[in-house]
């Protein structure tokens, strides 16, 4: 039997959402400062690869933010 889909068991996607976006945006919003693996495996209940990849994504989205805002890349 396959494994349940980390996003469908913690997250109410809304109909025709993009579920990458909507899931980025939902880690954006509650992690100010770059999650570690840890916390995301424990609030999403992703395996560790995948969370190692979102946390991969989350600092290539506030490098792109610090740029934007003229700031160093030195983690916010």
């Amino acid at each position: 039997m396959p494994k349940p889909a980390y996003r469908n068991d913690s997250l109410s996607i809304p109909p025709n959402a993009n579920g990458c976006m909507f899931l980025a945006a939902v880690i954006a919003q509650e992690f100010r400062h770059e999650p570690t693996p840890a916390q995301l495996m424990h609030r999403f209940g992703m395996c560790r690869a995948t969370a190692y990849r979102w946390r991969r994504a989350w600092r290539s989205a506030a490098e792109l933010i610090q740029a934007r805002e003229g700031r160093s890349h030195a983690h916010a």
